[in-house]
């Protein structure tokens, strides 16, 4: 199951019917819940603060920068130039053997400066992704209104732990500890 919001399993006790159990449970703001794995069940995983749809745009825009990259190459490539510096430049224009071919430079760098912008923009569009994703990531919240059992594999932005021994009501969530982001299990917050 995976949502850009919030996975609340209504109810009390520890039944199937309670609990999540088994199986990817990916909540962008969080989980709620009255228990989360089982004795029996170590296949649990738990994802929150972490939104799924800006995971898939953050690997789409990454994608289209290395297709921008081939092609910037590319034109490189073929115009003759080995970087975009102006000396570099200069002798390539000055070593162009017509006004044509001179021409032909001119519009590959026209055609490269305008790709390099867009990659600068889509740079640009990855720093404010990653950055969304880390606010969400304080946000987001897994609680656990009875138990937590062990084996449970939990992901909190993009803090990692498996759950070694049972908990009882439970919080975890990303904090600042001295300059790093750390998983904090503590107490149930209302």
């Amino acid at each position: 199951m995976r949502t850009r919001g919030k996975v609340i399993v209504v109810g009390k006790g520890e039944g199937k019917s309670r609990a999540l159990i088994g199986g990817l449970v990916w909540a962008g703001s969080g989980i709620e819940a009255p228990a989360i794995g089982s004795p029996y069940n170590t296949g649990t995983k738990l994802v929150a603060g972490v939104d799924p749809e800006l995971v898939n745009r953050l690997e789409q825009v990454r994608s289209n920068i290395k297709i921008c990259q081939a092609h910037q190459a590319k034109m490189m490539e073929q115009v003759g130039l080995q970087d975009l510096g102006v000396e570099a430049i200069r002798h390539t224009l000055k070593m162009a053997p017509s006004p044509d071919r001179k021409r032909g430079i001119l519009l590959a760098l026209k055609k490269i400066t305008r790709m390099a912008e867009l990659q600068r923009d889509m740079e640009e569009e990855i720093e404010t992704i990653i950055e969304e994703q880390r606010q969400q990531a304080h946000r987001a919240r897994i609680q656990v209104a009875r138990r937590l059992f062990s084996g449970v594999d939990v992901r909190v932005g993009e803090n990692t732990t498996t759950i070694i021994d049972d908990q009882e009501q439970v919080t975890l969530r990303v904090v600042e500890v001295e300059g790093e982001t750390v998983l904090d299990i503590g107490p149930l917050r209302g």
